[in-house]
């Protein structure tokens, strides 16, 4: 059975209707695909909600009725278990049922207008907060752009060089108890799969503008990259970003059975497979 990501970039104007009326929902029920939901697709639905209440209402029911519980935790929450050396159970990765259960209230919180206006303060707090950190790593990595020289050949040379890096910058500064991080990481790295996809698309939001000065660098990378480390537990990552997200799953999966596929190639897709 295969396991289907889905990309915000899919559900922009009419592109909706056109996911919505294809027989991804029917396949869903009768389990013949799955669809699993990661953090930041359920956030960028919420805050997309703060502005198109009404539009939101129809994604938001289409969405839930497709992954149900199957929802990831939050990436450093991962790399924190893994890191820890605390992995327990088949569904370690996965969110609790209760956790579910209190973003999906939020949601119809949100829907209905009956957030709290401290609440709705401080997730719009929140959200410029992130903003700033993305623009802020946009600009750092147009600076490397241009003092920085590497080649496609490269990258995995410079994510082994990079990798303690990104664990000691960019993960344990954020997660308590995150002191052993790094011996873990050098004793028992075959146990951080997610975390080693996780550092290697980091990397590629650097990587990629620097050995290809056409693409555009936007303050979004660092989220899309995020999405790309979930595709360890899938099989297709369904996006119509065709920039960094096509060219970091090239750089990251292009070798492997999985696939990245645009809302037309993933409708033909349903249209003509067996994907029981």
């Amino acid at each position: 059975m295969q396991i289907i990501l889905l990309d915000r970039s899919i559900f922009h104007g009419t592109k909706f209707e056109q996911l919505r009326t294809s027989p991804l929902a029917s396949m869903v029920r009768h389990s013949a695909v799955k669809v699993f939901c990661t953090p930041m697709f359920i956030e960028e639905t919420l805050v997309y909600g703060l502005h198109n209440k009404p539009q939101f209402d129809a994604h938001w029911a289409f969405i839930t009725s497709l992954i149900g519980q199957k929802w990831f935790k939050f990436a450093r929450e991962i790399s924190a278990i893994e890191l820890s050396d605390n992995i327990l159970g088949n569904n370690w990765y996965l969110q609790p049922r209760e956790r579910v259960r209190r973003t999906m209230k939020n949601a119809e919180e949100l829907a209905s207008r009956r957030i709290p206006a401290k609440d709705l303060q401080k997730a719009l707090s929140d959200i410029e907060q992130n903003k700033d950190i993305d623009i802020r790593f946009r600009q750092a990595r147009l600076q490397m752009r241009s003092t920085t020289r590497l080649t496609w050949n490269d990258f995995d040379a410079f994510c082994e060089s990079k990798a303690e890096w990104v664990i000691e910058k960019r993960l344990m500064p954020h997660i308590p108890g995150s002191s052993r991080f790094l011996t873990t990481w050098r004793s028992k790295r075959e146990s951080c799969k997610f975390t080693e996809q996780l550092i290697k698309a980091t990397l590629a939001t650097i990587f990629l503008p620097i050995v290809d000065h056409e693409l555009k660098v936007d303050k979004n990378d660092g989220t899309d990259s995020q999405q790309l480390a979930y595709l360890l537990w899938a099989d297709i990552l369904v996006s119509d970003d065709t920039r960094f997200m096509k060219k970091g799953f090239d750089l990251l999966y292009g070798t492997s059975a999985k696939r990245f596929m645009t809302l037309p190639e993933f409708l033909q897709h349903l249209e003509h497979c067996n994907c029981v």
